[in-house]
């Protein structure tokens, strides 16, 4: 396509698979010769990591939907920069640039919907996702659904573009996984299961460490790992004071290690031999499994958002309820006790990363749905 000028929008000053997601994007549509901008907040995760990727940035509050002076700014921003189209991603900058762009009257909207938060099925959300835009993309097809049933959208106007992430560095045959193990101890020999994503209430961690405690009554050798860090600001520091605590009355000590933040996720997937998410809600087309999959790990995932067109029950892993250890821990055994039924639902991940998970196929989509919106 042409090469054209976009600008992202993120409210949130978190860092996660959301705000990943869109510097992959942004970074990719760099090299295909676009120039992407990014609006943001000071002092937020993305920020700082758009700047150490080059990516140009300005800096605007997105104090409230109806941020007058917010509005004011994205609109000389999309003014001046002779922007093409704007593509935002949370709530409040959804309002800001879809208000911005109206006043400009020539800026195209696409907004990206990530999560499965459902929506309202009122006049400000039909607004928001109708009036406002003039595409949406989402994490995942379930999402674009319910977003078709609660808004009554046309589904000409939505398509699903799942994240895509970089299958050279997500790839066992070019990492080293025994640096892992010999930080934290672990033996080749003994099973390692594992979970990476922001400690949130919503990534289900409590079910992961009870699970755990099951899973050692049959595996005593059985070692796991939580990779990730708390967001910046977050309410939730005490969510890991309270893992640790859950770890130390489980028994679980010097068995189940917190990382923190880490950024050899690679490395440390790599040394999983299992990978579970035991997400209870909200999530859309997680990173976190798909690059799980892309290294060949079987998966044991919480049936919530999109997870099931990456987690094929018995096919690229287990799909199980939410809210349920017993579940997780029966799954996890299962897999430990059949290596070959683990490693076939390993290489069907692989396969299903490659054929639908690529940042080559999130952009090539990503470019079909953009020219659309400009030709429209």
């Amino acid at each position: 396509m042409r090469k054209i000028t976009i600008l992202h929008t993120e409210a949130s000053t978190g860092w996660g698979g959301q705000e990943i997601r869109i510097l992959t994007e942004m970074r990719a549509m760099v090299q295909k010769g676009h120039r992407m901008l990014l609006a943001c907040q000071k002092d937020s995760g993305i920020l700082k990591k758009a700047v150490d990727f080059g990516i140009e940035t300005c800096l605007v509050e997105f104090n409230a939907v109806y941020d007058l002076k917010g509005i004011a700014k994205l609109k000389s921003i999309l003014v001046n920069e002779k922007v093409d189209i704007l593509n935002t991603h949370s709530s409040k900058d959804s309002w800001i640039g879809g208000i911005a762009a109206k006043l400009s009257k020539r800026i195209k909207v696409v907004r990206t919907r990530h999560l499965s938060i459902p929506v309202k099925p009122v006049l400000s959300s039909k607004i928001l996702y109708d009036y406002l835009t003039d595409a949406i993309s989402t994490t995942g097809e379930s999402i674009r659904n319910d977003l078709m049933q609660r808004l009554h959208i046309s589904p000409d106007k939505i398509v699903s573009i799942p994240t895509g992430i970089d299958l050279s560095v997500y790839d066992i045959n070019n990492i080293d996984t025994s640096a892992a193990r010999r930080e934290f101890g672990i033996g080749d020999d003994e099973p390692l299961i594992g979970t990476v994503g922001m400690i949130r209430r919503m990534k289900g961690h409590t079910y992961f460490v009870d699970a755990a405690a099951k899973i050692v009554e049959k595996f005593p050798n059985a070692k796991f790992i939580i990779v990730g860090g708390i967001p910046p600001a977050s309410k939730e520091t005490i969510l890991k004071t309270n893992l640790e605590g859950q770890i130390e009355s489980l028994g679980l000590s010097g068995k189940l290690f917190i990382t923190g933040y880490r950024t050899d996720v690679p490395s440390l997937v790599g040394a999983m031999d299992i990978f579970v998410l035991p997400s209870i809600e909200y999530e859309g087309v997680p990173q976190a499994i798909t690059q799980a999959m892309a290294m060949g790990k079987p998966i044991v995932a919480s049936d919530v958002g999109a997870i099931n067109e990456q987690v094929i029950n018995d096919v690229t892993g287990k799909l199980i309820p939410q809210r349920n250890a017993d579940l997780i821990a029966s799954s996890v055994i299962e897999l430990l006790n059949n290596s070959e039924k683990a490693k076939m639902m390993g290489e069907n991940g692989r396969k299903l990363a490659e054929s639908k998970f690529s940042i080559a196929s999130m952009i090539d989509k990503t470019e079909q749905l953009y020219e659309k919106v400009l030709t429209d």
